[in-house]
């Protein structure tokens, strides 16, 4: 009998850890598409504006079957930046959504961490108005621990989101797309 709940255990055991594994890839897996599609938006971006500096360069130039050959690359280069934005956005989307227990959960941790930042706040306000020294001390401690804990949630929902969406580059123009 007990080999059999162990038997059951490992199972589980396993089972667990190839949940975790699959989300985990998956998690890397939205990253990378959503820095790909980053990259993809920033090259067709560039692209754009590297066109249209050659645009108004033969425009000055008077070369009008440059011009006229400029005007159709830029066409091409919108049409690419609006593709790959599309993407970028589907693919932001379904990060989103892949990501939204684990940041809700981090986000209600957070919300508890603060009610109980702001209750212990309370206490010690109450506290100092009775006169309680040896309370107040003790609340002042448990709220450095409150603040403690609160910023450890907090960063913790940091790291979880640049799990699901990466961090952009510094390089990456902000607002573009």
């Amino acid at each position: 009998m007990k080999t059999k709940i162990n038997a059951v255990i490992f199972a589980t055991c396993i089972l667990g850890i190839v949940t975790i594994r699959a989300e985990a890839q998956q998690t890397m897996d939205n990253t990378q598409t959503l820095s790909t599609d980053r990259q993809v938006v920033n090259t067709a971006w560039q692209t754009l504006h590297k066109d249209r500096k050659q645009l108004e360069v033969d425009k000055q130039a008077g070369n009008t079957a440059a011009v006229t050959a400029d005007n159709a690359k830029i066409t091409a280069d919108e049409q690419s930046l609006q593709t790959a934005r599309q993407q970028l956005e589907t693919d932001r989307k379904a990060a989103l959504k892949a990501a939204q227990p684990v940041l809700q959960q981090d986000k209600s941790a957070i919300k508890a961490a603060k009610q109980t930042l702001h209750n212990d706040y309370q206490q010690l306000k109450t506290d100092k108005s009775a006169g309680n020294t040896s309370a107040v001390t003790a609340d002042k401690s448990k709220i450095a621990t409150d603040k403690q804990n609160l910023s450890t949630d907090r960063q913790k929902l940091k790291i979880d989101h640049s799990k699901f969406f990466g961090t952009q580059s510094k390089s990456f123009p902000k607002r573009q797309y």
